[in-house]
Order: structure tokens, then sequence, then C-alpha cells
């Protein structure tokens, strides 16, 4: 089958995305897990997800939930709804197309970023806590967190 999101499906794609790489910070943070052998939070993205739904959804279940360890022992779990969250598309090329849509409006935000980095701005996060997490582990980033997933999204709006 072939599916993709609805906006609410992007939407809620998005802040698991975001809430499992917190997670996995403030887990390893505050010693209740180690991440010696798996980092998959901060590689994620929107895409995996909508792969393991295409791959492994069966057309007959009203919702698929998408799993994915966080830590070395701890996981993260997304349900996702049928119609509510994905929806069946008939035309491999619609998928393709969100899809190129998704990595172009990435691309577009990266552009932004680069200028940004060349000027030495950074794009104060809204939320404390992504603030105050924004330079861990080395990471320069001059849009962070929920201003980076936001952008993209009005960007892909756009497309």
């Amino acid at each position: 089958m072939n599916y993709v999101f609805t906006k609410n499906g992007e939407r809620k794609v998005e802040h698991f995305i975001q809430s499992c790489v917190e997670k996995r910070k403030r887990m390893v943070e505050e010693g209740i897990d180690t991440d010696d052998l798996i980092d998959n939070a901060r590689n994620l993205s929107a895409k995996d997800i909508l792969l393991s739904i295409n791959y492994f959804h069966a057309s007959d279940l009203k919702k698929h939930t998408y799993s994915v360890l966080i830590t070395d022992h701890f996981r993260g779990e997304l349900t996702l709804i049928y119609e509510a969250d994905f929806i069946k598309c008939e035309k491999q090329s619609i998928i393709d197309d969100a899809i190129n849509k998704e990595h172009l409006a990435e691309d577009i935000v990266d552009v932004f970023e680069n200028l940004l980095d060349e000027k030495n701005i950074e794009i104060p996060c809204n939320d404390p806590t992504e603030e105050g997490h924004r330079h861990d582990d080395g990471n320069d980033a001059k849009i962070y967190g929920t201003e980076y997933f936001d952008l993209v999204a009005q960007v892909r709006e756009l497309l």
C-alpha cells in the first residue's frame, strides 16, 4: 500500500521526533539509561516513519504504531490513526512528491541555516528548555528545535 501523512499526522510525527530527542537527552543526563549502543533519536526522520507505515501497515488495521529505541533500553512509541494521521495514496508519484517536498523544504531551510552560520546569528528558541539544550553534544545549529521543524513545515506548505 502507499500511504502519506495528513497535516495532522505530519505535526504529530514532528512532535514525536522532537520529544524522542529531548527524552533521550534527559534520560542519559539523569543517569536513567545509557546511549553507548543506540542513538536512533538523533537520526530519526519523518521519512523513516512513513516508510514503516508503507512497509509494515496491514490495510485492514485502523492504526499504526511506530517504535524506536531512543536509548540502550528504552523505546519511544507513536501511534498514528488511519484517515486522521495517514491516508492511502493511489499514485506512487504523489508519495514521491510528498517525500521530495519534505527534502526540498529541509534543503531550503538549510540554505538559511548556512547563511545564519556565516553571519554568526542564532535564532533563539521560544522554549527555554530547548534553548538550554541547543548546544549540547557540540550542536551548533543556528535554527534549532521547534523553530526548525516549524520553519520546515511552513516552507513545505508553500511548495
